[in-house]
């Protein structure tokens, strides 16, 4: 039925307008606190990217490292290799020291590194550490062994040089004798081994993990690989060169061994000096004078110089103490003579036997004039 205008308005119920109010305002509640979840959880999302690409950058630059590591450790391998067969080249190409059996073995072993490890650089060759550890390996075995027996009687049984240079022999005896020769090999045989372990360490992905090729840690060219391997070799050749140079321009005789001559009176020989003297002279001085002091290719013979013969006790021992370089006019075979004779232990009274024994080698032949 129709309102007419006289007829008063229904009163609204407030029951029902207090409810209707409650219910916006819950609405309104609601709606704040989903819009506000959903900006805390965009937020947290942009977030997580953030650190995930954080984690992507780190793993990529611990990749680089990593790479750096290994390629620069075949770099270290590389320079030592060469430094050490171009030092063992100067010791017997240009000073003249005749090297050991024991010497021998670790130039089989440490020469081909040089062109094992170019080559592979040069390659880029990822198992270049396989055929390198072959080599170097054994070769700091057989360096201790051969330091071994210079400095202890550990291994004195088992050494193979019964011919020729006696493995004993010290030519270099450096810093009150904890450097010589298989000395320097054993710390060039280490290096290497410790730079191929890094190396294969280290690697040198063209990836990283499961990430895209977008972060592929990139590899250095072909001329920035090979310049370093040139520069390298380069280096110690000239230095080689420069040092063999400068040597044979050295004043005449110069280049001796750094042995000092003891001012005590020498020990009178007495009458086991011959018999001692002999075992001294067979196993130090015999591979390069001879067994009987006729001479070889290596020394010059005992039994022809007249300095053996009338020299005295105190002029030969000063002789031997200090050796003969191989640029010294009187040096007859170009090869240089150790001083103390190849050994740092020997005592005066060990160098007065000797001396004993080859004047008595020297009485049974014929004397010549010799120095």
């Amino acid at each position: 039925m129709p309102f007419l205008p006289f007829m008063p308005l229904p009163q609204a119920c407030p029951h029902r307008m207090q409810v209707f109010a409650q219910c916006n305002s819950g609405n309104i509640i609601a709606g704040s606190n989903n819009i506000k979840m959903a900006t805390e959880l965009n937020t947290a999302n942009e977030d997580n990217k953030q650190d995930d690409e954080s984690d992507d950058d780190s793993y990529v630059k611990s990749a680089g490292i990593y790479s750096a590591l290994g390629r620069n450790s075949r770099y270290v391998a590389l320079l030592a290799a060469w430094i050490a067969t171009c030092g063992s080249l100067f010791f017997s190409e240009v000073l003249g020291w005749v090297p050991c059996l024991l010497c021998w073995y670790q130039r089989i072993l440490m020469y081909p590194l040089t062109l094992i490890l170019a080559v592979g650089l040069l390659r880029r060759d990822k198992d270049v550490h396989k055929y390198a550890l072959v080599l170097s390996i054994p070769g700091i075995f057989v360096s201790l062994f051969h330091y071994l027996d210079q400095k202890t009687d550990l291994v004195k049984a088992f050494v193979p040089c019964t011919v020729g240079v006696p493995c004993s022999a010290d030519y270099l005896n450096a810093f009150g004798g904890i450097v010589t020769i298989p000395f320097l090999a054993l710390i060039a045989f280490l290096i290497i081994t410790f730079c191929m372990v890094a190396g294969r360490l280290g690697g040198e992905p063209e990836t990283v993990g499961d990430a895209p090729p977008t972060t592929a840690v990139k590899q250095p060219g072909w001329i920035a690989t090979a310049l370093p391997v040139i520069v390298i070799i380069a280096a110690v050749l000239i230095a080689y060169m420069i040092s063999a140079s400068s040597y044979r321009n050295a004043p005449a005789g110069s280049l001796t061994g750094s042995a000092t001559v003891s001012s005590k009176p020498l020990p009178t020989p007495d009458s086991t000096a011959a018999v001692r003297g002999k075992v001294l002279y067979e196993s130090a001085c015999a591979a390069c004078h001879g067994i009987k002091g006729e001479g070889t290719p290596a020394g010059m013979a005992l039994t022809a110089s007249q300095q053996v013969l009338t020299g005295s006790d105190e002029t030969l021992v000063k002789f031997v103490r200090l050796g003969r370089a191989a640029n010294d006019p009187h040096n007859v075979t170009g090869l240089t003579m150790p001083a103390n004779g190849g050994r740092s232990d020997a005592s005066d009274q060990d160098l007065v036997a000797v001396i004993t024994y080859m004047r008595q080698l020297a009485k049974n032949a014929k004397p010549g004039v010799s120095g």
